[in-house]
């Protein structure tokens, strides 16, 4: 699929792991019957809930420690503190450009906060790339007074996402024209098809779907949906390595995602929300087998992270 948008489309490689860290958590007994949702309780009371998104194409085992796109030890981690882990996979290949998605995974989280007894004002949520998007984007449709999992999230995150959809449809049609090499054309008229079929055309024809389903619409003076989240804690993690992907996809800072996550940071702060934190890192993009890609879950400092959670989930503790 897409890598500006999704990283690698790719199967994974899983496997259950039995190490000391994990025998800390425990997969739920019966998922949903589409396989959509993997839990990860915390032994003893359940204290709050973490909801990680996979990147496009991802499945419910993604963020297993074994997962050969996102191994991570945040549901081992976090479990140590009372914290569930949801991995939720509303749609197994979407960019959450839709509201019905996001009307999906709220009856996911809906009844697994009824199954384990999650106090509502302690779920926080978080994703990788369209997985990001799908954070922000709940934490807006939450802000909004649609849910009916939670009355509010206690924080969001969202690691290198792409969050403007009018900054992503004119970079990928620069993209088709220029030709380039390395450049994947297909993928990105691909990309431009989607879009103009999910919003009713490119965004000069139709600028308020743009406006409406984008995290952060730059162009606007408000940022479109980015005044939703004036009162959330919100981390946007990002390696711009503008470097890399000049080298190696002949993009430059107008084709990165960077540029979306400073535009809903600064939009933010502006609005007063001392809480809003860009994270960038550098030489910290690697994917599991090695290779350099500033597009990687491994960005993220996990144990600072957990540190960080914590303070929005047990605010008291």
């Amino acid at each position: 699929m897409h890598y500006r948008l999704c990283g690698i489309r790719a199967a994974l490689v899983l496997f259950f792991s039995s190490t000391p860290l994990l025998a800390q958590t425990a997969p739920a007994a019966a998922p949903s019957p589409r396989e959509q949702y993997r839990v990860y309780a915390p032994k003893g009371e359940v204290k709050g809930a973490l909801v990680l998104l996979p990147g496009y194409g991802g499945d419910r085992d993604s963020f297993d420690p074994a997962s050969m796109v996102t191994p991570s030890t945040l549901p081992a981690r976090l479990a140590k503190h009372g914290i569930l882990t949801l991995i939720a996979v509303p749609v197994r290949e979407t960019q959450f450009e839709s509201e019905a998605v996001l009307r999906t995974l709220d009856s996911m989280l809906t009844s697994v906060v009824r199954q384990y007894g999650i106090p509502r004002a302690r779920v926080a949520i978080g994703g990788f790339s369209a997985g990001g998007t799908g954070a922000v984007r709940y934490a807006q449709f939450c802000a909004q007074r649609k849910c009916r999992a939670v009355p509010q999230l206690a924080a969001v995150f969202a690691v290198d996402p792409p969050l403007d959809f009018e900054r992503l449809y004119r970079t990928s049609e620069v993209i088709v024209k220029r030709n380039a090499p390395r450049s994947n054309i297909e993928e990105e008229s691909r990309l431009l098809q989607t879009m103009q079929h999910a919003f009713g055309g490119p965004p000069d024809e139709a600028r308020e779907a743009y406006r409406l389903h984008s995290a952060v619409l730059a162009s606007a003076p408000d940022g479109g949906n980015a005044r939703l989240l004036r009162h959330t804690p919100i981390r946007l993690y990002t390696e711009p390595d503008v470097h890399w992907w000049m080298e190696e996809r002949n993009l430059d800072y107008h084709g990165m995602n960077s540029v979306d996550h400073a535009a809903l940071i600064n939009l933010l702060r502006v609005a007063g929300n001392t809480g809003a934190e860009l994270i960038t890192t550098s030489g910290k993009g690697l994917r599991p087998d090695g290779r350099r890609h500033p597009h990687s879950w491994s960005i993220v400092d996990e144990p600072e992270l957990v540190r960080w959670l914590l303070v929005a989930l047990l605010p008291a503790a």
